[in-house]
């Protein structure tokens, strides 16, 4: 589902999060969480290159102590970026991972990273 269709993401996080009480989310995070990862992915690509990039975002990610009884579950969701716009593919609970976000790029990002970071001259 497309970034921009708030009423059916939003439906689709109210049904998912209809038994959770704590860490979940809500529209306005994953726009936040949006801006972020593009200002991240800016310092090293163009937009052009985003595309079909997925990444895997767990809002709640940490470590937690011995202490605490198994792992607690937070809402996660899995973007895919399109020509113009990210879309959603994955909105689900899961217990909490220890990264934030895990990028999966396409071979051609790759490469344009590779050869932005190879060409950085302001050491």
């Amino acid at each position: 589902m497309n970034i921009n269709n708030e009423k059916k993401i939003t439906a689709e996080l109210a049904k998912c999060q209809s038994r959770s009480r704590s860490r979940n989310i809500n529209y306005q995070d994953i726009l936040t969480e949006i801006k972020k990862i593009e200002k991240y992915l800016s310092q090293y690509s163009p937009k052009k290159y985003w595309v079909d990039t997925k990444v895997n975002v767990d809002p709640e990610a940490q470590k937690f102590s011995g202490r605490y009884k198994g792992t607690p579950e937070s809402t996660q969701f899995t973007l895919i970026r399109k020509k113009s716009s990210w879309d959603i593919s994955k909105i689900e609970r899961y217990q909490c991972g220890t990264k934030k976000y895990q990028f999966i790029f396409t071979t051609e990002m790759i490469s344009n990273i590779i050869h932005t970071v190879a060409n950085y001259e302001n050491f």
